[in-house]
């Protein structure tokens, strides 16, 4: 996967699955019905295997790649990567060379799809920009994925509703972050089904085990230094 652009960055989901070998899926209840359906398990375990490695909340992720892409599995743009033919699961901006070690790293000791990383450790920066801000609602916090200008009926299309709101007037996504509002939204729907959460909950799990293990290696480490 090419990590090294700066600008306007497509996060390329893995082609999976093929003739006779059906991908298994998630069923997911969106409150408004606009996204209802059913999506790649693939995508959802390695994005919750992802935040829980870069420490934010996998709902948040999710709700992320659901309200962008469905997963790269129902709205998601075409791209190209190696010649192929594949589907997005974001758009990054800005991707930082600090961010670009990063993932690079937690890949190769985790063994997480750099895809699924990149995305977690983007919204958790994104997060932080947001509260380096001033903004301490967190859905505001999460509007600084998307944004902080003003939404307008010429972004939608000419529509003058947005996220169920009237925006014909234009709208500041400072003052009403609806982007945000609606992660929080589908984060909540994402919650409540229980194939997932039990997933989030096995990988946190996973990960506090790990945690031990590695205090429990260094504690030796620094024993045996000592001696």
């Amino acid at each position: 996967m090419d990590l090294n652009a700066l600008n306007a960055v497509t996060i390329a989901a893995s082609p999976e699955g093929g003739p006779g070998d059906p991908e298994p899926k998630i069923k997911l209840s969106d409150t408004r019905k606009l996204k209802s359906g059913e999506y790649s398990k693939k995508h959802i375990e390695g994005i919750i295997k992802a935040s829980s490695a870069v420490g934010i909340d996998p709902t948040r992720a999710l709700a992320l790649a659901w309200q962008e892409s469905g997963f790269a599995n129902k709205t998601g743009k075409k791209g190209r990567r190696g010649g192929a033919i594949v589907e997005d699961l974001a758009q990054i901006m800005d991707f930082e060379p600090a961010q670009e070690k990063e993932v690079n790293e937690k890949a190769a000791s985790t063994g997480i799809d750099p895809q699924y990383l990149k995305l977690a450790v983007v919204l958790r920066d994104k997060m932080k920009y947001g509260k380096q801000l001033g903004f301490n609602d967190e859905a505001a916090q999460l509007q600084a994925y998307n944004g902080y200008g003003t939404l307008t009926p010429r972004q939608f299309g000419g529509a003058t509703r947005a996220y169920g709101v009237d925006i014909s007037g234009g709208v500041s996504k400072k003052k009403n972050p609806l982007y945000g509002k609606r992660l929080i939204e589908l984060a909540s729907d994402i919650s409540k089904n229980k194939e997932i959460s039990d997933m989030i909950n096995s990988v946190g799990v996973q990960v506090q085990a790990e945690k031990k293990k590695k205090t429990a290696e260094d504690v030796y480490k620094n024993t045996i230094a000592l001696k």
